[in-house]
């Protein structure tokens, strides 16, 4: 896709790969196409790199949505689910547009579909995660999996898991309401919630880039494959002049 965006099918994924640097002077245009209330949140950060994060990838969401709606940025009014997942009011679009979009450290990532609701999420890797962390998150089955590798493969593995299981958790829109121990997600093909099988969440990782783990997750009938998905890498000087070009991912 370069210039102007293709329409997104019903049977598709789009998802953007986005670094969270800019410049200050597309950091101020950026920032113009916040709502009230998404600056209010910008300005409630005590350091600057994290609100200048905040701002780039909440105004390259609103650009992503414009050009899939053929609107202005600006204009786009969400809702909120009740543990704080966005959602169009308007325009929604016909079958409505459903997106998620997640950040980390220096990096965002976008998903966009119509098939249904998604979540999307994407994990800076470290050498070791906390011990700790890792005994909360994961699953019997899960922990069995990681002591079978060695260490330096344990730790990509379980920055996998930990990016699939927030994908499921911002799909549901139901923050922690399960704890990330009884999502157990380390078969990519069967999502399972206390145990049992959830045929309708469909899973999918992605290379964002070098260092990074991610995945997506969509909600679909039991009977639908999962969605084509489209991976697109963006600059923010790319972001700000419209200049898009995507790649796809296996």
């Amino acid at each position: 896709m370069s210039g102007a965006m293709q329409d997104l099918s019903n049977n598709a994924i789009d998802v953007w790969c986005l670094p969270l640097s800019v410049l200050p002077a597309d950091l101020t245009s950026l920032a113009a196409l916040l709502d009230a209330e998404e600056r209010a949140r910008a300005a409630r950060f005590l350091h600057q790199e994290e609100a200048s994060a905040f701002i780039v990838a909440h105004a390259a969401a609103r650009i992503l949505l414009a050009r899939y709606l053929h609107t202005a940025p600006e204009i786009l009014r969400y809702g909120y689910a009740l543990k704080g997942k966005p959602y169009l009011l308007e325009p929604a679009g016909t079958p409505p547009l459903h997106f998620n979009f997640a950040r980390t450290k220096g990096f965002a990532v976008f998903a966009f579909t119509r098939s249904g609701e998604i979540g999307v999420d994407v994990e800076k890797m470290a050498v070791a995660p906390p011990p700790e962390i890792v005994r909360r998150a994961l699953s019997p089955a899960e922990h069995t999996v990681l002591h079978g590798l060695d260490p330096a493969r344990a730790d990509a593995a379980f920055f996998a898991l930990w990016a699939r299981k927030e994908a499921v958790i911002k799909t549901r829109g139901d923050g922690l309401s399960v704890p990330p121990s009884e999502i157990e997600v380390h078969d990519i093909q069967g999502v399972r919630l206390r145990g049992a099988l959830q045929p309708q969440y469909r899973l999918q990782d992605f290379i964002a880039g070098a260092g990074y783990a991610a995945a997506v997750c969509v909600e679909t009938t039991s009977s639908q494959e999962m969605p084509k998905i489209s991976v697109g890498k963006l600059s923010a000087i790319a972001l700000c002049h419209g200049d898009f070009d995507s790649g796809t991912h296996p």
